[in-house]
């Protein structure tokens, strides 16, 4: 039989009060400047498919998406409610990470004591993941409050033998599950706590039975009902919500996973090591005796399970854990304060100043980011387009910023679901063909972009600079977005590739060159010599292989190079799909004092961070000699004007 979780009789009602000051000083720094910076791509994305939802449309059926329907469903009706104010929008996340903080409290002081639970709740306010990712709509604030709401139900139905509570706990982790898929994990945290009192003889198995079973039944029936719903109305729902998960990293080994999971842990606690640490000092003290913190020590081996999942992640996957670590970091402070008597409570405000002090520079500095760009490249989009128009871009806040409708896939657009094959290049062109797409807005330098990542990125971009024109480049803080504009939008699906000089070669079995195209033959000192290189991916690979390309004089020196990685980096080999084409553009510009003679390009690859050539083998498969290809043109270079 589970005990009573009884609060400590230590209560000060004056740390309500100190609570309540302390949430309304850290609601102003969650305010400031809250709708100053726009470029969260993520929340551009939920974004657009709120405001499509306020529209009338479906998600899964109208617009692809691979958030779950409780979170949607909610950013819509808050969106209807309050309109497309920014501010407005984002304070339903601020308003729900106080909640949060609320209930981090109550269950602190659940516990331990007043101070205890204030020390808690300041914890999490402070962690500079959850200030983010709480300034923004994004679907984290919504699964914390729930999946919290979920712990402190079911510790209160522990406290007051209410099992009706307990339902509701199951209810409560089902709604989180239904805005993020980790709400399972406080689901799986709670089963190990039921096991461990299990095998501690502090329940019988019917015992433990009854108790998981109260819990899982309400959860298993809602989640697998509104799975079910949605599936008969949408039969491409579970593809759409799940694909974008088990799509990415699907190539590795387990072997791959578990060591790409365990770095990705390593890394988390070496972003917070004072916060892991003392989570993890207090939970392996004298608390792991204590019934009531058994409940939260065991939702830290839950993490475990990023050692068996492919996808890639971030420190904002961890979030649903931040909770529990900072109760438990508040109790290895607070045990800190017990054991050094009257100094204690000095001891405890240092470490937890020294613990906090870093994060609250951290918030500081993010609450002062704004940016006016996106709203600039809004207005450019709507300026070329109108209202009837479908806009496809890297990033589909624009479309939201723009007021103006995405295509199906284009309106998921992520990292994750272009590297993993779920939205393609082929299928993007077939929709910009179907939908009559007038603007094209392509990402071609920062590290967020998205189309790049697709494995026939270069079709996509060669179909999009055929069939639209180019407005220029436009600078959207570290982005540089290429928009293009089709005043009759294309129909046909056609690839534009021509290959005007073929020319064969064979890199490795990686790579095979088929051919090349260059404006001309004969040029001047201090002109530039224009090339495209067309390669084709032999295969997937994992190096990203640069291309060097020299202009050889008479003598045999270099009077002319460019080397970059493909598509002026935009396209690095290891993300070329099997079978891929890239036209490869190059400007080698001829040195002032090269002597006229005969000249020639010599091309090939080389791993830029040892120097090695990627071997050149001929037609007989014999490797040639400086593992290079000598482009067959004579290229004439006159004496200077």
């Amino acid at each position: 039989m589970i005990e009573k979780l009884s609060p400590s009789p230590h209560f000060d009602r004056r740390a309500h009060w100190v609570a309540l000051g302390l949430c309304l000083l850290a609601l102003v720094g969650y305010l400031y400047h809250l709708d100053a910076w726009r470029m969260n791509d993520d929340e551009g994305e939920y974004l657009y498919q709120f405001w499509r939802m306020t529209e009338g449309e479906m998600p899964y059926r109208d617009f692809l998406t691979p958030q779950l329907p409780v979170f949607l469903y909610t950013g819509a009706l808050w969106m209807k409610l309050v309109g497309h104010n920014l501010f407005l929008l984002r304070i339903l996340p601020v308003l729900l990470a106080f909640a949060t903080g609320g209930l981090i409290f109550g269950l602190g002081k659940r516990f331990g004591n007043s101070p205890l639970a204030l020390m808690g709740m300041l914890i999490y306010l402070l962690h500079p993941e959850v200030y983010r990712q709480s300034r923004f709509f994004r679907n984290e604030a919504l699964f914390l409050f729930f999946g919290v709401l979920g712990l402190y139900l079911m510790v209160e139905s522990m406290s007051h033998r209410q099992r009706w509570m307990r339902a509701l706990s199951g209810v409560s982790f089902a709604l989180a599950t239904l805005c993020k898929f980790f709400g399972v994990f406080y689901v799986g945290g709670v089963a190990l706590f039921f096991a461990w009192h299990w095998v501690s003889r502090d329940q019988t198995w019917r015992e433990a039975l009854y108790d998981s079973l109260t819990l899982v039944l309400p959860y298993g029936l809602i989640v697998g009902a509104v799975f079910a719903g949605f599936y008969l109305v949408i039969p491409i729902f579970p593809q759409a919500v799940l694909g974008h998960h088990l799509m990415q990293g699907q190539g590795l080994s387990r072997w791959e996973v578990f060591l790409k999971g365990l770095r990705f842990l390593t890394e988390y606690a070496s972003m917070y090591p004072l916060l892991v640490g003392i989570a993890l000092a207090a939970s392996i003290g004298d608390s792991l005796k204590a019934r009531r913190w058994t409940f939260i020590i065991c939702q830290i081996p839950t993490v475990l399970v990023f050692l068996v999942l492919s996808r890639n992640f971030g420190p904002r996957h961890l979030l649903y854990l931040v909770p529990s670590l900072a109760l438990l970091s508040a109790l290895g402070i607070h045990t800190v304060v017990g054991k050094l008597g009257r100094w204690g409570w000095l001891a405890g405000i240092v470490l937890l100043s020294v613990l906090t002090a870093p994060w609250i520079r951290a918030d500081l500095m993010r609450a002062h980011q704004s940016e006016d760009d996106t709203m600039c490249i809004a207005r450019i989009i709507q300026e070329n387009s109108t209202a009837d128009d479908v806009v496809l871009g890297d990033f589909p806040g624009l479309n939201f910023f723009a007021q103006r409708r995405s295509t199906y896939l284009g309106a998921a657009l992520s990292i994750g679901a272009a590297s993993s094959g779920q939205i393609t290049g082929a299928e993007l062109i077939q929709e910009i063909a179907d939908d009559r797409v007038r603007v094209i807005v392509i990402d071609v330098q920062s590290f967020a972009r998205h189309l790049s990542h697709m494995p026939d990125f270069a079709t996509f971009y060669r179909y999009v600079r055929a069939n639209f024109d180019l407005l220029g480049e436009f600078r959207r803080e570290d982005q540089v977005l290429e928009i293009y504009h089709a005043t009759h939008p294309p129909t046909s699906t056609d690839d534009p590739l021509y290959i005007a000089h073929v020319q064969v070669a064979d890199l490795d079995g990686q790579v095979a060159l088929l051919g090349y195209d260059m404006d001309r033959t004969v040029i001047h000192p201090d002109e530039t010599l224009k090339l495209v290189l067309y390669w084709q991916a032999q295969t997937r690979m994992e190096t990203d292989w640069s291309v060097f390309t020299h202009l050889l004089g008479p003598d045999g020196k270099v009077w002319g190079q460019m080397d970059q990685l493909p598509l002026k980096g935009l396209f690095p080999t290891s993300k070329w799909g099997k079978g891929e084409i890239v036209d490869d553009e190059y400007a080698i510009l001829v040195a002032p004092d090269a002597p006229p003679g005969a000249y020639h390009l010599e091309v090939g690859m080389y791993n830029w961070m040892t120097g090695e050539r990627l071997p050149v083998f001929d037609a007989d498969g014999q490797r040639i000699t400086g593992d290079q290809i000598l482009l067959n043109p004579i290229i004439t270079v006159l004496p200077n004007q």
